[in-house]
């Protein structure tokens, strides 16, 4: 497997990565020099899938060499999205996620300057991240960070681009996700184009990752290990060639729906949760997942969250299907007057999957889904009477 041979590049990188995180603000300089090996290693990957792709000319298996080392650069590019989230709140960085993937930057005309700009940023004690060595930035060239505010997104360009089409757009996509982030309120959403309000989460969110963290050792010890966190959540760690030996009735559950970390987490359809190496800082046994030496299953029970809605009196209905941005949709009992709704409360597939990737608690997600629902309905229902060409979409910290 290609990403093994980068096994002792990735553990050094990522032991960085934790001293970083104990002070990063104060230790820009650790950024910067975390960022500059980066850009070596992915350079490096880079030219390795430009040489496989050329050999597909004359042998197509070398497709797989492809895909693998497309892995591998997504695997660098998660030690560049530990420290986005070092800076930025996990909340915040969603908006941030949605717009065109990083093309190689080896090659890459303003590379030069950019490091140059991280370097002037790093002796002047700002902490920086450069955009294109993370799977979850998609816009701007540059991010400076500040304790006291969100972080300044930087595009640095040519005073000739500077007025030409593109660049004009860029800074509008620009303007539109600050005004976002500072008012949780844009009038261009980052991805449909309507506008957007963003709902706050109402309590503090209960995250299981010292359980995941203890499971995960315990299973790479023994072969086989599970736990029912909470009713309707389990955690299972298994090998691969002891799988046939889990099944999810031995935790109570009769219709599960399963998430396997090892997929979600080098997906190249990477998503903007909260880099696993940051919620298990154990770098060795998080990359037995991304070799495949270990299975990290997550289980939900869909019975429970069905009962929860009804014992509630809300509508439900479970999109099984995965080309759905939504997974759940909710309806509110006819007649109540305040929240009556003649649509249903959709909410997105990404929220949904918060529970695996990030570990965090069923119990948690059904009551911020239900709070969530209510605020959006009801701010709904006053906007549409005001001004019923509005269709607005919830964020709703999804």
């Amino acid at each position: 497997m290609v990403i093994s041979r980068f096994r002792n590049s990735f553990l050094s990188l990522v032991t960085k990565v934790h001293e970083l995180s104990q002070e990063p603000y104060t230790r820009p300089d650790l950024a910067a020099k975390i960022q500059i090996k980066l850009v070596s290693q992915i350079k490096y990957v880079e030219q390795r899938i430009r040489l496989s792709k050329a050999a597909v000319a004359t042998d197509e298996s070398a497709w797989e060499k492809v895909e693998q080392y497309r892995r591998a650069l997504a695997l660098f590019r998660m030690i560049g999205d530990c420290i986005a989230f070092l800076y930025i709140d996990r909340w915040d960085v969603k908006p941030l996620a949605y717009g065109h993937n990083a093309g190689f930057i080896s090659g890459k005309d303003g590379l030069a300057e950019e490091l140059k700009t991280l370097r002037l940023a790093s002796s002047r004690n700002i902490p920086c991240l450069l955009a294109d060595l993370t799977n979850v930035l998609k816009h701007g060239d540059l991010y400076a960070f500040s304790e006291d505010r969100p972080p300044a997104i930087i595009e640095l360009k040519s005073r000739s681009a500077q007025k030409d089409r593109r660049t004009k757009r860029q800074m509008e996509r620009l303007q539109n996700l600050s005004e976002f982030l500072n008012t949780d309120f844009s009038s261009k959403h980052y991805k449909y184009g309507n506008p957007t309000y963003r709902i706050g989460w109402s309590d503090n969110p209960t995250y299981y990752t010292r359980e995941a963290r203890a499971l995960l050792s315990k299973g790479i010890e023994t072969g086989f290990a599970v736990q029912e966190i909470e009713p309707g959540l389990c955690y299972a760690v298994v090998r691969p060639h002891r799988l046939y030996e889990f099944d999810p009735r031995i935790t109570g559950m009769h219709n599960p729906v399963a998430s396997l970390l090892n997929e979600g987490v080098l997906s190249l359809d990477v998503f903007p949760y909260y880099p696993l190496l940051l919620s298990i800082p154990d770098p060795e046994n998080v990359f037995r997942l991304f070799t495949w030496e270990i299975l990290f299953l997550v289980l939900v029970d869909i019975d429970r969250i069905r009962t929860f809605y009804e014992e509630r009196n809300i509508g439900f209905e479970f999109l099984y299907d995965d080309d759905e941005d939504y997974v759940v949709a909710l309806s509110f009992p006819a007649g109540t007057t305040q929240l009556d709704s003649d649509l249903p409360v959709q909410v997105s597939r990404y929220f949904f999957r918060r529970i695996s990737y990030e570990f965090l608690s069923l119990r948690n997600w059904l009551e911020q889904s239900v709070k969530t629902a209510e605020q959006w309905t009801l701010s709904r229902h006053k906007r549409m009477a005001s001004n019923p060409a509005l269709h607005p979409v919830s964020d709703g910290h999804g």
